[in-house]
């Protein structure tokens, strides 16, 4: 175990690996052995910081894919209105929501950023899922909780969610960390409940690269 930034003990990528082969995670989630935020019972950013660590060490010796997401409610007039307990009520029933949609060896923490009206923006490690499925699984995720938070087709939450994984260009928990959290800037910026992943952005790149060479 390693201690994490807010004093809490976190499990070394040894220890998670151990975890992963030998079964120990069974229906116990992963996410429950580590510290936890005392507003939303996710685990608290530093310690999912240390955990990504541990996992982008225990994916790249092996050569598996690692995904991350960044979820958010999109801002509204509903939000708006709730005041803070009812902001808080919405951020802790998002949080056991995504507990019911994720594996037992997701882990699910609190973000650094913070979320329109108060609301709780949380970030889900997901080991051995390559971009282009965790977009799918997010797509899933948030068309599920906006039908779940909707009624008559006009619903009063929406989520966005952005996506970023492991590559070369993000080998360590800030870089991806930003790419998922600049991807879910990009999903609010174009509208709103939406999935933009990382690869959505450098894709926007391209294009207005080439669109710029031919002009010139």
């Amino acid at each position: 175990m390693t201690i994490d930034g807010g004093g809490g003990l976190t499990p070394t990528s040894g220890e998670v690996e151990e975890h992963l082969r030998a079964g120990m995670i069974g229906p116990q989630r992963l996410d429950s052995l580590l510290p936890a935020d005392s507003e939303t019972a996710v685990v608290t950013f530093d310690a999912t910081r240390t955990y990504l660590a541990a996992m982008i060490d225990l994916m790249s010796r092996h050569g598996q894919p690692l995904s991350l997401l960044t979820i958010a409610a999109d801002s509204s007039d509903t939000l708006r209105r709730l005041g803070a307990s009812g902001v808080r009520l919405i951020g802790v029933a998002i949080a056991r929501w995504l507990r019911q949609e994720t594996r037992a060896h997701d882990v699910i923490g609190r973000a650094r950023i913070k979320g329109v009206h108060g609301v709780p923006c949380f970030i889900i490690v997901i080991p051995l899922m390559t971009e282009p499925f965790a977009v799918q699984f997010a797509e899933r995720v948030r068309q599920a909780m906006t039908i779940s938070a909707g009624e008559n087709d006009r619903p009063w939450l929406t989520l966005s969610v952005g996506i970023a994984s492991l590559s070369l260009d993000a080998d360590c928990p800030d870089s991806i960390i930003l790419h998922a959290e600049e991807a879910l800037k990009s999903a609010q910026r174009y509208g709103g409940g939406r999935v933009w992943s990382h690869m959505d952005t450098l894709r926007r790149i391209m294009v207005r690269d080439r669109r710029s060479f031919h002009r010139e």
